[in-house]
């Protein structure tokens, strides 16, 4: 006996079970199989009676009673029907099986609206057929499931019906809390109303899960709940979709049944009172409508594509003389008003900012779009009207302004009211495109109501300057030549043409904020044009058609045109610059790219900011002189500064010239030259005098010859890398490379890789370590490479290439490299003439060598001079220094390798001399270090290598002993054949000799 449950159970009125107590029966004490065959009912009058047992037959079974009977047991065998009179006739769980848990057969369930009568299905799929009659509410659904559950077979209603999920999460949106219609899950319940509960998932999860009724309805008795409805069926044939703040998403095609799609109730959260479209599905349903929801919430009801990249298609076919809706149209979907029965339709939509994207198009007679007050659609660029109507209410225009491109068939007509002119960005009419403006009564036919329709045509507009008054301003109609539509509000749709050769014009004023094509300058005269501000709003924002300037003929003197209000460019465009003209502007944005061409000159003052590319193009491989050639002969001049992300890119190809003149550079540059030497070429300058600095990234192609004038400075701070010459050109001219170092792109064993003071009296400054490149040049009379930060070049170039790395060249003038006080590592010295380029130290710097050089340059100043290897770089390799009297007061050291000495080379000026590690020093003459002062230090493993004949005296000696200490050696001379304390420290076939003067020195104070 179950406790708290009493239960009946009578066959044909005969009780089957007579196990009674005071609360009934419990049918789990049938423990194996209860057969059925005749008509039995089954009173549960409170709690719950559980079924284990198998049941078989193919008898009714009749559920009564307000309480729950639970079937536990699979019942394959079973193909009765069932009949829920009252209660709740509950499954047994099996996840995600298919689960006779009723067997077979059908079920029935008498619904009510006064108490509860249900079948619930409990973590499983449940096959059966399902066939609810009687009236429904959601206080009693007749059907109920978890959220693992789903319906498997057919059901059906006389009169609706309703579903109540369980075990849901409020708000979530994830697989496991769905309710699904699967396998051969349908609902048919024609001309009925079919409930959700709020807050649940359904699922019309397969393609043969189809939705046959009259209302399907995702809220009621005034509960506002979230959730959602899913189709991935196209079967559907519904009358109606109503919600308020449930989803319904649509997975496939023409799955939304034709229904009419309603939105209702005041509750409105916007992330779920919308119809969710995927980008690949083309829907239809017959209309929209919705309740007013308050003016300040936009989102109050939506229909939303959910794929940016696909479009979306919603076509309503109409069935009601006119729908009206406040939902708002998202993504990227596209609106066809198209009706397919026999009556007109209009669809009007209110009071909405619609964020779509697509098109939209009236499709046929009998179809009208109406957009009332407060209807915009300002991503909309495609109408088309095909024989309907499109009707704006209001007396604005629901489009951004000459945005749209109207196309009008088959007799196709625009209503609008009065006080409206609907400007277009083009029109179209049958094939044909029309321009003007085009009112009700004339002989377009286009128009009804008092408004009119304006297209400009997809062609941009021509307005010619004609006023000659200087204060004249541009909003004025009559300043202008032949203008039949005038109206500056239309964006990129102008092209301005000033001082054409029949006035004398030569200033206009700007009054206002402007939006053009382009801007064209012609003036034949040396006086120019400019156009000034006349507010503080004066801008001009410049669109596809770009800037140009004019031909003023063979020999003419050179014209001079001028911006001065910011000039913004808003899409990409094409500037062409004529021989002999300059264009000035100030406060120059590039939102878009501009592309420069002709043979003329742009100059930009004040702030240029660089949102996208600014790119001056170059003829390569066309003669400088060839006027006939477009790309030729043109200059960029930037003062002030320079700023934004994007590139700032001159090709200086035969003549194409960039120049900053006290410019200050953040945005990335790329330069590219032409390989030549020739001063034809020389396309970068800064001006004699004029201070520029470059922090963005530079990137430079081709040989790159920067001219910088006398007593010029540019600093180049934010890094380069290059891919051929870099040489500073000019007298007096400074390169300063700070920050960040520069970076070859060539292969460094290309002699091209280099780095230099080009020109005489130019000046290279290296500011940063790390730099890589082949060679560094000093290449003309008074030219200084200066050095300003230790190892200038990187140690994976010193060590790694296999050519020059670091080349001191002096084959032509006396060149400069003044090491400043710094240490630098080289892989080579290679100074061929004596008394030339000059290697100095104006404070004690120190100059390390590692591979095969011979020097035969000055060497000055306080420089210690180094001969090492890095690894096994230079281990065997000699430093030769000849032919020169190298005057530097610094130190020698030798470490690896040979540090050799020719006839006729002297250091005189040197203390101490080191010979230490692996290292040799190698002399041929006496006389190289002045005796009376320099110190010989030699290392355990130092050799001395002297010719035959050669006596080399110092004041001091001292040599490392086998403990590792250096001890003073005695006066005295030293040699192969009498090494006295240098024993092992002379070279094989050292014939000379060493002359210790004395163990040390006489200091005299004077």
């Amino acid at each position: 006996m179950k406790s708290g449950t009493r239960a009946s159970l009578w066959t044909m009125g005969v009780a089957l079970a007579a196990s009674w107590g005071a609360w009934g029966v419990d049918i789990a004490s049938f423990e194996d199989t209860l057969t059925i065959n005749e008509p039995t009912n089954v009173v549960v009058e409170a709690g719950t009676v559980t079924w284990n047992c198998r049941l078989e037959g193919n008898g009714t079974i009749t559920k009564s009673g307000a309480g729950t009977l639970l079937v536990q047991n699979t019942n394959t065998n079973f193909s009765g029907e069932w009949i829920v009179e009252r209660g709740e006739l509950k499954s047994g769980s099996m996840i995600n099986k298919v689960v006779p848990f009723f067997g077979t057969g059908k079920i029935t369930v008498h619904a009510s609206t006064s108490y509860t009568c249900s079948v619930t299905v409990w973590t499983s799929i449940l096959p059966n057929d399902i066939e609810v009659v009687g009236p429904v509410s959601m206080a009693y659904p007749p059907l109920q499931a978890n959220n693992q559950a789903s319906f498997g077979g057919l059901i059906t209603a006389t009169d609706g019906l309703a579903f109540y999920q369980t075990g849901y999460s409020s708000g979530a949106y994830a697989e496991q809390e769905k309710l699904k219609f699967e396998k051969n899950g349908r609902i048919y319940a024609p001309g009925q109303k079919v409930l959700f509960r709020p807050n649940a998932q359904f699922c019309f999860w397969e393609a043969a899960n189809t939705l046959v009724c009259g209302t399907l309805e995702t809220d009621w008795n005034g509960s506002k709940g979230l959730g959602s409805v899913r189709f991935n069926s196209s079967g559907n044939v519904i009358g109606t979709i109503r919600t308020s703040m449930a989803r319904i998403l649509c997975g496939v095609n023409n799955c939304l049944g034709g229904a009419a799609l309603e939105w209702f109730g005041q509750d409105f959260r916007s992330d779920y009172t919308v119809f969710r479209l995927t980008g690949t599905t083309a829907q239809q349903a017959a209309y929209l409508v919705s309740d007013e929801c308050p003016a300040a919430e936009d989102d109050c009801y939506r229909l939303v594509s959910t794929d940016a990249s696909k479009t979306a298609v919603l076509t309503l076919t109409g069935g009601v003389e006119t729908a009206t809706a406040y939902c708002q149209l998202d993504g990227n979907v596209t609106l066809n008003v198209a009706p397919t029965g026999e009556g007109a339709f209009r669809q009007r939509l209110l009071n909405r900012r619609h964020t779509m994207t697509g098109a939209i198009t009236v499709a046929n007679a009998k179809a009208t779009l109406a957009l009332g007050g407060g209807t915009l659609f300002p991503n909309v660029t495609t109408v088309q009207v095909n024989g309907g109507v499109l009707e704006l209410e209001a007396d604005t225009d629901p489009f951004k302004s000459y945005a749209v491109a109207l196309t009008i068939t088959n007799g196709g007509k625009v209503k609008l009211p009065a006080g409206v002119n609907w400007r277009l960005a083009s029109l179209m009419v049958d094939g044909e495109e029309r321009v003007g403006e085009f009112r009700s009564g004339d002989a377009s036919g286009l128009v009804l109501g008092e408004g009119s329709l304006i297209s400009l045509g997809a062609d941009p507009l021509a307005l010619v300057w004609k006023a000659e008054d200087p204060n004249a301003v541009l909003s004025v109609r009559d300043n202008w030549e032949d203008v039949s539509v005038f109206d500056f509000s239309v964006p990129n749709k102008y092209q301005l043409l000033f001082a054409k050769a029949d006035t004398a014009a030569t200033k206009a004023v700007v009054d206002g904020a402007y939006d053009l094509n382009m801007l064209s300058f012609d003036a034949p005269t040396a006086d120019g044009f400019r156009l000034t501000a006349g507010s503080d709003s004066a801008a001009i924002a410049l669109g596809s058609g770009g800037l140009a300037t004019a031909e003023v003929g063979e020999g003419a003197a050179g014209v001079d045109y001028a911006v001065e209000v910011p000039v913004t460019t808003t899409r990409a465009q094409t500037w062409n610059l004529a021989e002999n003209t300059c264009l000035a502007l100030t406060n120059f944005t590039a939102e878009a790219a501009v592309s420069a061409k002709g043979h003329g000159t742009a100059l930009f003052s004040g702030t240029t900011t660089l949102d996208a590319d600014l790119v001056s193009w170059g003829a390569k491989n066309c003669a400088s002189t060839d006027k006939t050639t477009d790309d030729l002969n043109r200059t960029l001049i930037f003062t002030g500064t320079v700023a934004g992300e994007g590139k700032l890119q001159v090709q200086g190809w035969n003549g194409c010239k960039l120049v900053l003149s006290n410019a200050v550079v953040s945005a990335p540059m790329k330069w590219q030259g032409d390989g030549s030497h020739s001063w034809a070429y020389n396309w970068f300058t800064c001006p004699a005098g004029t201070t520029n600095e470059i922090s963005g990234p530079v990137t430079c192609d081709g040989a790159s010859y920067l001219v910088i004038g006398k007593n010029a400075q540019l600093t180049i701070s934010g890094g380069m890398t290059f891919g051929n010459k870099i040489s500073v050109n000019k007298d007096f001219g400074t390169l300063i490379l700070t920050g960040k170092p520069v970076v070859s792109t060539t292969a460094i064993t290309d002699n091209n890789a280099f780095l230099g003071a080009w020109n005489a009296n130019s000046r290279l400054v290296l500011d940063v370590a790390g730099n890589t490149f082949a060679r560094l040049m000093a290449q003309a009379a008074n030219s200084v490479v200066e050095f300003r930060a230790d190892n200038a070049v990187a140690e994976d170039c010193v060590a790694r290439w296999q050519r020059n790395c670091i080349s001191v060249d002096d084959s032509s003038a006396d060149g400069l490299f003044e090491l400043n006080g710094t240490r630098q590592r080289f892989r080579f010295i290679n100074g061929q003439k004596a008394n030339r380029a000059k290697i100095h130290g104006v404070e004690p710097a120190t100059l390390e060598v590692f591979a095969n050089s011979t020097n035969r340059s000055q060497i000055t100043g306080w420089v210690t001079l180094e001969k090492n290897a890095l690894g096994e770089l230079g281990v065997n390799d000699a430093l030769v220094l000849g032919q020169q009297a190298f005057a530097s007061y610094g130190d020698l050291k030798v470490s690896a390798g040979s540090l050799e000495f020719e006839t006729g080379a002297t250091w005189l000026n040197g203390t101490n001399v080191t010979v230490c590690g692996t290292g040799t020093l190698r002399l041929h003459q006496g006389g190289v270090f002045a005796g009376a002062h320099a110190v010989l230090h030699v290392g355990e493993e130092g050799l001395l290598a002297l010719d035959a004949g050669v006596t080399q005296a110092f004041a001091v000696g001292w040599v490392e002993n086998a403990q590792g200490q250096m001890t003073r050696l005695p006066a005295g001379t030293y040699s192969a054949a009498n090494p006295g304390a240098l024993a092992g420290h002379f070279a094989e076939g050292s014939q000379g000799s060493i002359t210790i003067r004395r163990h040390g020195f006489r200091l005299t104070l004077m």
